[in-house]
């Protein structure tokens, strides 16, 4: 006899689930897609938590800490002059490059500009000074350079050329009393604000030792070439010689093209916070024997 045929019958239990395996397999394939229909896109969550902004110091709260965005301010996408760092640096090696900013960053309306205003508006506000936003036209005798690490800014720096200055030294404490100070008036060019050394004698009253009143000596007449008006640097980035690096660029850049940088001794710097001063007394060294050359900038 011959055997029946078992063409479409089920031969066994392993048999019928594969080939109901391979028929679902086989439909799920065969279903076209349903024009008009999107995937869901991944949404990063914001976690709510109150903390201080490591930029600007602020304290915010937890919606404020979510929704707070002023490193946006610290972003420039925009070119600018190159500048080389002297190989006589007084600072340790710095991972950034120094950039002079041009015309464009004053240019009204530009892209360049807003973002340059921007920028100066965060300065303003983490310095808590009233200084007017400088010119970087050419043919000024002033420079702005910023400190860049790709295109987040960690520091700014704004210079003048300026012609003259005057040291002030008052006679040190040697026995019990106030420490010793020494202050400077600089001149910063026609339309200035210039200060009296009388004025500053007045101001600073008599230093007296053990109840002696201690005489101060007359203000003297030194060279300066360069004012340093304003020093900012990043607060994640400070004590890491980035303020350092960028004055020791100024000094290369504002000598002229050709010239060796212009000396420390030459250098003023105007009025500091207590952050600054210790920068500047730091940087100078006892060029003017532990005096600080200062000058009133061109803005005031």
């Amino acid at each position: 006899r011959r055997p029946r045929t078992t063409i479409g019958k089920p031969t066994g239990g392993r048999c019928t689930s594969r080939s109901a395996a391979a028929a679902a397999s086989t439909t799920a394939k065969a279903q076209p897609l349903q024009l008009g229909t999107k995937r869901p896109q991944k949404t990063q969550t914001l976690l709510a938590v109150a903390r201080r902004c490591r930029d600007c110091g602020l304290s915010l709260g937890a919606l404020e800490g979510a929704l707070h965005r002023c490193a946006d301010a610290l972003v420039w996408s925009f070119g600018g002059e190159a500048l080389a760092i002297p190989t006589e640096g007084r600072g340790p090696a710095v991972d950034c490059r120094i950039v002079k900013l041009g015309a464009p960053a004053s240019t009204p309306g530009s892209a360049a500009g807003e973002a340059f205003g921007t920028l100066w508006d965060f300065v303003r506000t983490d310095m808590s000074h009233g200084f007017e936003q400088p010119s970087t036209a050419a043919g000024t005798a002033a420079a702005v350079l910023l400190a860049l690490r790709g295109r987040q800014v960690l520091g700014l720096l704004w210079v003048e050329r300026i012609t003259n200055a005057e040291i002030l030294h008052i006679a040190e404490e040697d026995a019990i009393g106030a420490p010793a100070a020494s202050s400077a008036i600089a001149t910063a060019g026609a339309g200035s604000l210039v200060s009296k050394a009388s004025d500053v004698l007045s101001a600073a009253g008599d230093v007296t030792v053990n109840d002696s009143p201690k005489a101060m000596a007359s203000p003297v007449a030194v060279r300066a070439t360069l004012g340093v008006a304003l020093v900012w640097v990043r607060r994640t980035e400070r004590r890491k010689g980035l303020a350092t690096a960028m004055l020791d660029a100024a000094r290369g850049c504002m000598a002229g093209l050709g010239s060796p940088p212009i000396p420390l001794t030459e250098v003023a710097f105007s009025q500091t916070t207590d952050m600054g001063s210790r920068l500047a007394k730091s940087y100078i060294g006892a060029s003017h024997s532990g005096g600080v050359l200062m000058y009133s900038p061109s803005c005031v």
